[in-house]
């Protein structure tokens, strides 16, 4: 009975041991070490390494090469050989399929029966060998990615020790490396808070992300030395939704700030540039969708930007085919490379149609085709056409019936042609008694101006000369007296005192009367002449101009008349044009400048200026409206034709300047202002005007 039990209970061993050995997770397998032959193996050696076990069993070890390297099992026999075991052992070896996977080898000697064998288990560590690898290479990656980082990277735990920090970080905020060894967060933002414009802010921010976890957070932060930085911080959690810490980004951004302020203003102008022009600019992609548009295109039209950003090329054509067809050929064209342009008519909100003059080109953006253009409105152009074409069949009809007057005066102007060669040569003679005339009329007007000179001198010297004769009277009267009182003997020297003191007296006086008379006389010779003449000569201004003023002494009575000009100043003209000049000025303000009884005064200022000889006339009477002033030097123009005015008196004045000078006069007045004249005179005459 006892041996019955033994014998069960060896059974239940074996069994126990056959299902540890077939259902273990690693390749188990056992060789006869005399010859190398495999007597058992486990389905995970099956597994593991690919081979069915007939393959196996049976069969010498070496043939099948599971080692991959060499060395790895001259090693492993090397270190096997005189050890009654061998444990952990890492090895690579090589499936049936050829795949080297990673494991540990174990082997132990047993000896059965006096036979020795090797049982010999691999365990496979392929997986986590490629887990490793990869957590190796992820973490290469990482420390390599925050190195090369355009950001500036800090890494916590939960309890906000730093774990790490890239250079970036470093040189983004100027931290030295003996603050990252004491692993503190706290003494890294005590040495930031004094760069930032709002320390505040920041460390508020920082504290609610540390005590809510959860959170994220992206913002931006200024810095006093003017960059900006942008914040980025994220929690860290493992799979398990364990808190780890949290990951702070710092990028600078002030050159990209600093480039969207840049792009800002150049997208404003561009936008400016756009809605100031005179037409509708329109982007469509090539599906014909409208894609951008300027202010003109909403204003054109009569639709909102929103319902413009669901319009389509051909909405605008709604119902015309035709032109539908032509505007889509003139679009292929465009996008083919060429340049397109059309006339047609637009169709607006309010369904009335407008005519544009249309263009289009073909733009690429990122790969993609697009058309651009501008459309102008030709309304004004199409009305001016039409009224041309209306206008051009018009002029064709009058210019017919006009042919047909034209013929029909053609036939008279023949018959006339003839009888105006017969007034023609009577018109010659005309002509010649016409020149005649002329000159006689020129000779009147020389006559009417002298004339106007002798009855001023005339006026003038009848004072001088009626004292004349009054004192010769009175002389003869008293002379007769006292040869009366001397033919009786009785002369007494009182009488004698008193004949020659009166006598003296007449005598000074007629002496002072005569002279005057004769300055008068000679003034008057002199300007006279220059009147009549026209002779060129050289001329103190100064002196003639007092001899203008003095022959018109009885035209001035209370009116004053100032001559500011130096002496030294001389002239070579025309003294006889510069007298009538002066003459008419002076005339003409006495006529127009005062009422009667008004005292008013004349300002004649002469200065050589560049070149020329300036004279400035002024008086201070009742100037004149722009209407009046506009017409001034017109000939036959005045405002007192009632009173004798004939207005050719400052159309002479224009004429003598301009054309015997070959000079300038210009007037300047405003009503109870005066008037002001500006005459240039070249002080050096062309020699073709001495005639």
């Amino acid at each position: 009975m006892e041996g019955i039990e033994m014998e069960k209970t060896l059974t239940a061993s074996e069994e126990m041991f056959a299902k540890a050995f077939q259902y273990c997770a690693d390749a188990i397998g056992i060789i006869r070490l005399d010859n190398w032959q495999y007597i058992e193996i486990n389905a995970a050696f099956c597994t593991i390494f690919g081979y069915e076990r007939d393959e196996i069993i049976g069969h010498n070890s070496k043939q099948f090469e599971l080692w991959n390297n060499v060395e790895e099992r001259n090693n492993f026999f090397r270190k096997f050989q005189g050890k009654k075991e061998l444990r952990n052992l890492e090895t690579h070896w090589r499936t049936k399929s050829g795949e080297i996977r990673s494991g540990v080898i174990s082997a132990v000697k047993i000896d059965i029966g006096g036979q020795e064998y090797g049982v010999y288990v691999w365990h496979d560590i392929t997986k986590q060998k490629r887990t490793e690898e990869e957590l190796n290479f992820r973490n290469a990656l990482l420390s390599t990615q925050q190195e090369v980082s355009l950001d500036g990277i800090l890494i916590v735990d939960a309890n906000n020790i730093i774990l790490s920090a890239n250079k970036k970080f470093f040189e983004i905020w100027g931290i030295a490396g003996e603050l990252l060894e004491e692993r503190r967060d706290e003494r890294i933002l005590e040495f930031v808070i004094n760069q930032l414009v709002a320390p505040a802010s920041f460390l508020e921010k920082v504290h609610y992300l540390y005590e809510n976890r959860q959170a994220t957070s992206q913002d931006e932060v200024l810095l006093k030395d003017g960059r900006v930085l942008e914040r980025y911080s994220a929690p860290m959690f493992g799979s398990h939704g364990e808190y780890f810490g949290r990951v702070w980004f710092f990028r600078d951004i002030t050159g990209r700030r600093m480039a969207e302020v840049k792009l800002q203003r150049e997208q404003s102008f561009t936008n400016s540039v756009l809605d100031s022009i005179p037409g509708m600019l329109y982007l469509y992609d090539e599906q014909g969708n409208l894609i951008r548009w300027n202010k003109q295109h909403q204003k054109i039209t009569g639709y909102s930007a929103e319902e413009l950003s669901q319009m389509t090329l051909m909405d605008w054509y709604k119902g015309d085919e035709e032109t539908q067809g032509r505007i889509l050929g003139e679009v292929g064209k465009a996008l083919q490379g060429g340049f397109a342009e059309a006339e047609a008519d637009v169709q607006k909100k309010d369904g009335t149609k407008i005519p544009m003059y249309l263009t289009a080109v073909n733009l690429e953006i990122e790969g993609k085709k697009y058309i651009t253009g501008i459309g102008i409105d030709i309304t004004k152009r199409k009305e001016m056409e039409d009224a041309l074409r209306q206008a051009n069949e018009e002029l064709e009809g009058k210019v017919e019936l006009r042919t047909q007057e034209l013929m029909a005066m053609n036939e008279e102007l023949t018959a006339m042609n003839t009888e105006l060669t017969v007034r023609n040569d009577g018109l010659f003679e005309l002509n010649e008694k016409l020149k005649i005339v002329q000159n006689s009329l020129i000779r009147a007007e020389k006559m009417a101006a002298l004339a106007r000179l002798v009855a001023g001198m005339a006026h003038e010297m009848n004072t001088p000369l009626g004292i004349c004769v009054t004192l010769a009277s009175h002389l003869e009267k008293i002379t007769q007296e006292f040869s009366k009182v001397y033919d009786t003997g009785m002369i007494r020297r009182r009488e004698l005192e008193d004949f020659i003191t009166e006598c003296c007296e007449a005598s000074h006086l007629l002496l002072m009367n005569t002279g005057r008379a004769v300055t008068l006389v000679n003034h008057f010779k002199q300007v006279s002449v220059d009147q009549i003449g026209e002779g060129r000569r050289v001329f103190a201004v100064k002196e003639y101009m007092n001899e203008i003023v003095m022959t018109l002494t009885s035209k001035l009575k209370n009116h004053r008349v100032n001559i500011y000009c130096d002496d030294t100043i001389d002239f070579d003209g025309y003294p006889g044009a510069l007298s009538q000049i002066l003459i008419n000025l002076i005339l003409n303000s006495l006529t127009h400048a005062y009422d009667v009884g008004e005292v008013g005064e004349i300002q004649i200022i002469v200065e050589e200026v560049d070149g020329d000889l300036s004279i400035t006339y002024k008086d201070n009477g009742k100037g004149m409206d722009k209407a009046v002033l506009d017409k001034i030097f017109d000939p036959f123009f005045t405002t007192r034709r009632n009173q004798g005015g004939t207005g050719l008196g400052l159309c002479i004045v224009y004429n003598l300047v301009t054309q015997l000078y070959e000079g300038k006069i210009e007037c300047y007045s405003q009503v109870g202002g005066g008037v002001t004249f500006v005459i240039k005179l070249p002080l050096h005459l062309k020699n073709s005007l001495d005639k």
